[in-house]
């Protein structure tokens, strides 16, 4: 209750301060209540329980409605949008311009809903109907996703820890978005892939499961301490092809020195698909931030590049919805490098039209 009441002041910031600005003093207790009225938490009494004398005659419907203060009422409509569901008027408007006003709203109505648990079947161990049907006689609600054919949705939240085919590596937890990005890779058995920003390894683990341990798959990225997890989730997953180390240590492998097949890079970027996940993210951008991703990005793309060999594929991801660390970086490496094309249209998923996290998804061809 308490992280649901932390995550619900992020999630619901400017609409409870505006509530609250006519409170003398400032009140926390009435800011976690109106968070979790906010998050649909508490009822009326326990709203009544929790703000005590600042619990106004119709307030808890007007927060569990997300209703903005009636002063606010005359605003212009981003500037509505901005404060009935709490994100900064800049970021509101950057969507604005290229999604439109209607759509910019739903979009940040599927930005504070709460993110969907959902998990990817393990090719190497289990298919995804035994792993439902598993999961269903433990009582944890599974369901196929509608657009990866390898993800499970669980209807309830559990700790995955204490599943023994969490244990066993028969599933890992991935967003539906996160595993169509695997699948635009599309890695065939014999390949050898280069996952040049791994992170943690969710994508490099599906690479690797869907290329049955057959050929290589290179992980690397800056945080090295990152690579020390991706190589423990391998080995519970029974991932024997994945060579996770930093890029001085790839450069000494002669399977990297002659090129490889496919190359996916899934940029660090501003995080703006996953704000559903980690709404304080939101209040921590900035426009120059945004800039100084884009610049990271296209050199990142630069300098990856020359590593993929003549017919390969590079696949461009991010989690971010803003166009300047999307279409304008691709763009702008297609300017800069003529040996590249598009081989196919790009891709977005949003949460408010998919379900999954907001991602980004180019995928180019090596002539």
């Amino acid at each position: 209750m308490i992280s649901d009441c932390v995550f619900g002041m992020f999630r619901h910031k400017l609409l409870i301060e505006d509530w609250i600005r006519k409170l003398e003093p400032d009140n926390r207790f009435f800011r976690a209540a109106a968070a979790l009225a906010c998050e649909g938490l508490i009822d009326r009494d326990g709203f009544r329980g929790l703000a005590g004398p600042f619990a106004a005659e119709g307030l808890y419907e007007a927060l569990a409605e997300k209703q903005i203060a009636p002063d606010l009422k005359e605003k212009p409509f981003l500037e509505i949008l901005s404060r009935k569901y709490s994100f900064p008027l800049w970021l509101v408007e950057n969507w604005a311009g290229f999604l439109g006003d209607s759509e910019t709203e739903k979009l940040l109505q599927g930005l504070n809903d709460r993110a969907p648990f959902v998990l990817r079947a393990n090719p190497l161990k289990t298919s995804r109907r035994e792993l439902m049907e598993s999961l269903n006689r433990q009582g944890c609600e599974a369901s196929a996703t509608s657009l990866s054919p390898w993800g499970v949705l669980a209807g309830k939240r559990f700790n995955v820890s204490e599943i023994p085919e969490f244990k066993k590596g028969f599933f890992e937890v991935q967003d539906e978005g996160s595993q169509m990005i695997v699948l635009a890779v599309d890695p065939q058995p014999g390949e050898v892939l280069w996952d040049a920003c791994a992170g943690g390894g969710g994508k490099t683990l599906f690479a690797a499961a869907l290329m049955k341990n057959s050929g290589r798959v290179l992980a690397s990225d800056v945080r090295t301490g990152k690579l020390e997890e991706l190589r423990k989730r391998a080995k519970r997953a029974g991932a024997f092809n994945i060579f996770a180390a930093g890029i001085k240590e790839l450069e000494k492998k002669k399977i990297f020195a002659e090129g490889v097949d496919k190359l996916l890079i899934d940029a660090p970027c501003s995080g703006t698909g996953t704000l559903r996940r980690n709404p304080d993210q939101k209040w921590r951008l900035t426009k120059e931030i945004i800039v100084q991703f884009r610049e990271n990005q296209l050199k990142i793309l630069t300098d990856c590049a020359p590593h993929l060999k003549r017919g390969g594929t590079l696949v461009y991801a991010t989690c971010s919805l803003q166009p300047e660390e999307n279409e304008n970086v691709v763009d702008h490496f297609l300017k800069q490098h003529s040996g590249f094309c598009r081989a196919a249209a790009d891709r977005r998923f949003f949460p408010h039209r998919h379900g999954t996290d907001g991602f980004f998804v180019a995928k180019l061809l090596k002539q």
